[in-house]
Formats: C-alpha cells, structure tokens, sequence
C-alpha cells in the first residue's frame, strides 16, 4: 500500500455517520443519481421501440443491444432522420451544421448500466445533448429513460470526431459551428 510502513495496519476508511460511528453503505438504489445527469434545455429527445429481437435468454435487453440504441438515438437527435419524410424541416438535423462536405467519426463510447431493462413490447426514451465541444470533436452524453422518466437504465457518453469527407482527416470546428452547436450544450454525465 503506498505510503504505508511495513507492519502498519491501513487506515481507516470506513465511512462515518455523525457521531463517529459507522454510516450504513448500503448503494443507493439503481435510479437514485445525481441531479447532474439531468437533461439541460437543449437535449433533444427521441423514442426507441424496444423489439423482441433486442433480448436475450434472460428476458432483457442484452448489453450489446444498447450499443445500437446509442447509435439510432444518435441518428435520430443529431444526425440525420431514418425516417425523412417525417423530418421537421423547420428543425434540421443539428450536425448539419457542419455542411456536406463533413462527416463524424465514433472515436469512443462509454456505457454505464443502471437499470435493467426487461421487455415488454414498450418504448424508451433517449435523451441526447452536447456534453462537450472541442476543436475537432465533441461529446454526446445519452440518458436512456422508462416513458414516465422515473427509471434511468443506461448512461452513456459519446466521442464524435469531426473530419473532412475530402481529406478523411480531422477538421477544427469553425467558430459559426461552434456558436451554432451551443444551445445544445449541457453538463457532462457522472460516471461511478
């Protein structure tokens, strides 16, 4: 143990109540997060039909499923429809932003699971907004909900790196992307 003496017992870690004695450690409950994972203003919500397809064995929706309900939330909010003839075109897809000559690129994920979700032929709701801009990418962060919004099931974050469809290298976000990407900006989720 670093900084320890040969022969010393480690310290003490327990958590305290008042008083000094020990608190309880029981975890908080699977939906009990911090108010910070809350969608800001400028989230864009989109609906997934949960299909039977997407279980396993055990009646839940398998992990590896969550990756493409990431991906499809991803499309929906900010990328462009799968459905074009319902998009709002008095509401572009946001990263259109970027014009066509530019692509984005997944260069990380990160999944946390809270909740198991079991089917049940329901949907889910996918909140999705900008957790970060950088020079050449941006963070998506991704809440995926019960309809009600009383069951969180998975936290997500997403790396998306802008690149030049040309060059098919990175590109620097101009100063008007930025600017036209900042309503869309919240806090970064929490991770355990």
């Amino acid at each position: 143990m670093t900084g320890a003496h040969p022969g010393s017992a480690p310290p003490d870690t327990t958590p305290r109540a008042r008083g000094g004695a020990p608190a309880a450690t029981e975890p908080p409950a699977a939906n009990e997060l911090p108010a910070v994972n809350e969608p800001p203003t400028g989230a864009i919500t989109a609906t997934i039909q949960l299909r039977w397809a997407d279980t396993d064995q055990y009646g839940h929706v398998n992990n590896v499923t969550w990756l493409r309900y990431v991906e499809e939330a991803r499309a929906r909010t900010f990328g462009f429809s799968d459905q074009p003839e319902a998009a709002n075109p008095a509401r572009p897809p946001v990263l259109s932003v970027l014009g066509p000559g530019t692509f984005t690129m997944t260069a990380a994920v990160r999944l946390e699971y809270i909740g198991e979700l079991a089917y049940h032929a329901q949907s889910i709701l996918a909140d999705v907004w900008l957790s970060r801009i950088g020079s050449k990418s941006i963070d998506m962060a991704f809440r995926f909900t019960d309809e009600a919004r009383t069951t969180t099931y998975v936290l997500a974050q997403v790396t998306q790196v802008v690149c030049d469809m040309a060059t098919r290298r990175p590109r620097a976000l101009t100063a008007a992307e930025r600017e036209a990407l900042q309503p869309y900006c919240g806090n970064p989720l929490t991770f355990r």
